[in-house]
């Protein structure tokens, strides 16, 4: 199945370099398959759901106050930088995850977010702005883990000079607002392709596409419209580069998007039309 192979790809990505993603959200149950992708991952310290403040941030230590004369401090979780793991993502609090969030924000930790909801629950947006990369492994049994290389899920290998244009315009077409998305798509590229030992490609844009957007894309992009010429009119003018781009880029969408996520796109947007006219 492709979507472990991503999953995989996901996961080495975060192990490279946790922080600057902000972390992993993993839709999925727990059970064996959930499982087999957290030993790929960092090593995280687990965050109890209903954690305060005082194991998060730290407190006085009473006892060893009193023991040496002198105000001692007993350490936080967030004292020490690394990554995090959060079960049940989607009941977390949102005035744990305002502090989680900045947590983040400061770049001295990674998120593991375990989000087991089935549409009822939802994480707080404080966590999904922050965390790039999402994978989805519902549905996905043993048999289903098999790893396949970055070239046979995304074959296009020409170089991108400019991924923040690439990744910016992706994100714009899929009707993304957010401007954290395409900032963390274009990271995820940039470690993809330094595991590579490469310049950014297509593939690696595709691939945070598939991890960063996709996720939170609220349309299809829409095909570009040949605008009607008569047939004694003189060719158009070369395309400019914004054009072309934006070509481009429409091509790597709907080739990197997996189809179930495209047909659930336009169910949403025939749903949202017929809600509309009604």
């Amino acid at each position: 199945m492709t979507r472990w192979a991503v999953a995989v790809l996901a996961a080495r990505c975060l192990a490279h370099d946790p922080a600057a993603l902000g972390g992993l959200r993993i839709v999925a149950r727990a059970g064996p398959v959930r499982d087999s992708l957290l030993t790929l991952l960092p090593a995280a310290r687990k965050l109890p759901l209903g954690v305060g403040d005082a194991a998060l941030f730290g407190d006085l230590d009473l006892a060893a106050t009193l023991a040496a004369g002198r105000p001692v401090r007993r350490p936080g979780l967030l004292d020490t930088p690394g990554p995090l793991r959060l079960p049940s993502a989607e009941r977390c609090a949102p005035d744990l995850a305002a502090r989680l969030g900045t947590a983040l924000d400061a770049g001295r930790h990674a998120l593991i977010a375990l989000d087991e909801g089935d549409g009822a629950e939802a994480m707080p947006t404080a966590l999904i702005e922050r965390i790039g990369p999402v994978v989805d492994l519902d549905g996905l049994a043993l048999a289903d883990l098999t790893e396949a290389p970055l070239a046979d899920l995304y074959p296009a290998a020409a170089h991108v000079p400019d991924p923040t244009a690439h990744l910016t315009a992706a994100a714009a077409l899929l009707g993304i607002a957010s401007l954290r998305a395409p900032i963390l798509a274009e990271r995820l590229a940039r470690i993809a392709a330094a595991l590579d030992g490469t310049p950014v490609t297509e593939a690696h844009c595709a691939l945070a596409t598939e991890l960063v957007l996709a996720p939170r894309a609220t349309r299809l992009p829409a095909e570009p419209e040949e605008p009607d010429r008569p047939d004694d009119a003189p060719p158009p003018e070369e395309q400019s580069e914004t054009e072309r781009l934006e070509d481009r880029v429409l091509d790597a969408i709907r080739s990197a998007l997996p189809p179930d996520l495209l047909a659930s796109l336009a169910t949403r947007a025939t749903a949202a039309r017929g809600t509309g006219a009604g």
